[in-house]
């Protein structure tokens, strides 16, 4: 019988392959807390991390992380990791979560809290519909009159304007220098917001913590909304630009429809572009 890892790699891969996952929608060991450590505790004076949390997969629908596999070595259970993996999901806000020992594999659906078993994992495909997003992805912004009521349009209904991709799948902007790339809780935060923007939500305030990168998560709402054509233009703004982080490394150019600025009566400075 196979351990964990060659579980992994002989049962689990082929069967993620054999459903269209390709390896570039599979990340390895995704971690939900940073690689160094978890938390800080205490054991009597000493001061100890406790190990990262990490889950063996996480796959991805084009950018949306949208599953969380756990795997068991050959021998346990097909079960055995389902606890595990829906912790992790909901940690992480993903919607479906398996567990498998390389033959038989458990689906939780947090969409429907149901829970069943399989003989394949469900194609990127099939997830992403299952989600309820597909209508969505492709509805032009809602204009102010009829945000507040929310409907869905119709295929026959659409405007002429229309996004050419789902604000949801547009990549992150990514600069070479800083090589920043979201954390999990960052990427909750873009993708909660940009869902409930497409389903015709008028206002959304998002509440972070200071040092989390509430610039960094605000930008790139802007940026996926913008890019995607969802939105032809966004005007983004930060507190001061004495602020730490303020825009620095956000610099588009006007035409793509992104004009960033700071605060101008905080800071004594106009607005200005970058």
């Amino acid at each position: 019988m196979l351990n964990e890892a060659d579980t992994r790699a002989k049962l689990i891969d082929p069967k993620l392959h054999q459903s269209g996952w390709t390896e570039d929608a599979i990340q390895r060991e995704y971690y939900l807390t940073p690689e160094t450590g978890g938390r800080v505790v205490l054991e009597g004076n000493v001061e100890k991390r406790t190990k990262p949390k990490k889950a063996d997969y996480l796959l991805r629908y084009r950018t949306y992380p949208i599953a969380i596999p756990e795997a068991k070595a050959e021998s346990e259970s097909h079960l055995a990791g389902m606890q595990q993996a829906k912790e992790y999901a909901a940690r992480a806000n993903i919607p479906f979560a398996y567990s498998s020992n390389g033959h038989r594999i458990e689906e939780y659906d947090f969409t429907t809290n149901e829970q069943r078993t399989l003989d394949r994992f469900p194609r990127p495909e099939e997830l992403w519909e299952r989600l309820g997003l597909v209508g969505a992805e492709l509805a032009p912004a809602p204009s102010r009159a009829t945000a507040r009521v929310a409907p869905t349009p119709t295929l026959a209904a659409k405007e002429s304007y229309l996004p050419t991709v789902s604000p949801l799948l547009y990549p992150f902007h990514y600069s070479p220098i800083d090589k920043m790339r979201p954390r999990y809780y960052q990427e909750q935060a873009i993708y909660r917001v940009i869902e409930r923007v497409i389903r015709g939500q008028e206002r959304v305030v998002l509440t972070m913590a200071t040092g989390t990168g509430k610039t960094y998560v605000a930008f790139q709402i802007a940026w996926k909304l913008v890019k995607s054509g969802y939105m032809k233009r966004v005007l983004y703004l930060c507190q001061a630009s004495g602020e730490p982080g303020g825009c620095r490394g956000q610099r588009h150019e006007q035409d793509d429809g992104l004009l960033c600025g700071s605060g101008a009566r905080r800071s004594g400075h106009k607005a200005h572009q970058q």
